[in-house]
């Protein structure tokens, strides 16, 4: 029996890592109240994992895409009031990198 050499890249192995994992990051991002009015900002309060661990050049793009988060999340942060009764909503948007690498992510809307 002849077992065919499999060949490994750095690509295929990113690929295999990703495939693995369900999610590569989890965050909470809530609206807090700004100090000097009315205006309200999304921001992330919670993050899983605390840090990002990659290279250097993944660490900056995904730190750029990572800071867009909460806007994906609250586009409508600045006409945002306080209500008592809210629908949830839920959608998905999706970030692209200056590489075509995308990003998935999926937002819940509570209350």
């Amino acid at each position: 029996m002849s077992l065919t050499p499999r060949y490994h890249t750095l690509e295929r192995d990113l690929i295999e890592y990703q495939e693995r994992q369900l999610f590569e990051y989890f965050v909470v991002v809530s609206l807090q109240k700004k100090p000097t009015g009315t205006v309200y900002v999304p921001e992330i309060t919670q993050q899983f994992p605390l840090k990002l661990e990659r290279s250097f050049k993944f660490m900056r793009e995904a730190g750029d895409q990572f800071k867009a988060i909460p806007q994906f999340c609250f586009p409508d942060a600045k006409d945002w009031s306080p209500v008592s009764q809210f629908e949830s909503e839920t959608f998905s948007f999706v970030l692209t990198g200056e590489d075509g690498s995308r990003r998935f992510g999926y937002c819940r809307r509570l209350l």
